[in-house]
């Protein structure tokens, strides 16, 4: 219900509002502006992902907004070897995770609090909570954790499109052909006079299967920056062999030979199928063009949403609110590149990859 049809098609216009506002947030009149993708793309997709998942009067509210996303980022910035080992040692690094929590936690169930008490209603997915009578801490729990879910590796990848595109004059110019020529079809389509619209008008109009079936090569771009970028783990419990309909109990998992214990986690790792050489060829070059040659061609080598039982329940609004947000900025800005500490232009060669965290929190910046 979070992520139906019904409310990510009622998220396009105010999505397209949010990026266009943050477009110009970043000019601010100026012709062209050296931005840090970290501190400008970064803030918009957490506004989206607050928009559907979270509170949506947050999203309305730049301070609140701001202070949402510092306690966000001191509860995910603030992991290391130390806090990992010793949790609960005092340290710097903990206080800063104990204090976004907090903050947080705070701010989510006191908006929940004040939106019962008032009668205010919203176009969230809380509101359906709110409105099933739940208890608040369940509440807040579920908008903490949507917001954790949703955030974290979409925001990442999202941006690390952005910089391979402004580092690939080639590959730009095929993405802006292609979101100019759909964006005008679509006002067409309509009967728009494509010409005479503002650029919120033409792109929050574009119906929702447009923005999800249409810029074609767009998608096949942010699909490659997944590949190359997805370093985490997957995990999936395990409690024990279960029972069938009859209450026989089923083989216990089995994998590579070795019996799976009861009451366990099963770590994988999907870099293993997305940077395996032998199903896609030089895998740590940014090449979206190699899905049309077969490449990456199942849920098994391709894993990067998951496969089975177990997909990603978040796939259609974490692609939504990345093709919106890069496709916007691809329509409403002439031109961008990306650039080092010294404003020299980077090329897809050496456009620096990051660390293995699942964060991405690296250059480039610019």
């Amino acid at each position: 219900q979070a992520i139906s049809p019904k409310r990510l098609n009622n998220l396009r216009a105010p999505m397209t509002a949010d990026a266009i506002e943050s477009f110009e947030s970043w000019l601010q009149g100026r012709e062209s502006v050296l931005i840090d993708l970290q501190q400008a793309y970064y803030p918009l997709i957490f506004r989206f992902t607050v928009r559907l998942m979270g509170m949506c009067e947050w999203a309305s509210s730049p301070s609140e907004l701001r202070k949402l996303q510092t306690a966000f980022w001191h509860t995910q910035r603030n992991s290391g070897f130390w806090t990992t080992l010793c949790p609960w040692l005092p340290q710097p690094r903990l206080i800063m995770r104990l204090k976004g929590a907090f903050t947080l936690w705070y701010m989510t169930r006191t908006a929940i609090a004040k939106r019962i008490k008032e009668g205010g209603r919203e176009e969230d997915f809380a509101q359906n909570l709110i409105d099933e009578k739940m208890n608040i801490d369940k509440i807040s729990r579920w908008v903490i954790g949507a917001l954790l879910a949703g955030t974290l590796n979409t925001i990442g990848t999202g941006a690390y499109t952005v910089a391979f595109l402004g580092a690939s004059p080639e590959l730009r110019k095929q993405c802006r052909e292609e979101v100019l020529s759909t964006v005008r079809d679509s006002a067409e389509a309509r009967g728009d006079d494509f010409e005479s619209l503002t650029p919120h008008e033409a792109l929050s109009r574009i119906s929702l299967d447009e923005w999800e079936n249409k810029f074609t090569f767009l998608h096949l771009c942010f699909k490659e920056s997944i590949r190359m970028l997805l370093t985490n783990s997957l995990l999936r419990y395990y409690p024990g062999p279960s029972k069938d309909s009859k209450g026989v109990e089923k083989e216990r998992l089995t994998i590579y030979g070795q019996p799976i214990e009861d009451d366990v986690y099963v770590t994988y790792s999907p870099a293993s199928n997305l940077h395996d050489a032998e199903s896609f060829k030089s895998p740590f070059r940014f090449d979206p063009t190699r899905y049309s040659r077969g490449e990456g061609a199942t849920d098994y080598t391709y894993i990067a949403w998951g496969a089975g039982h177990h997909k990603c329940p978040g796939i259609r609004f974490a692609k939504l609110e990345s093709i919106v947000a890069i496709a916007s900025l691809i329509f409403y800005m002439d031109d961008f590149v990306t650039v080092d500490e010294r404003g020299i232009a980077y090329t897809l060669e050496n456009v620096p990859l990051p660390d293995l965290s699942q964060s991405h929190w690296r250059t480039p910046t610019r």
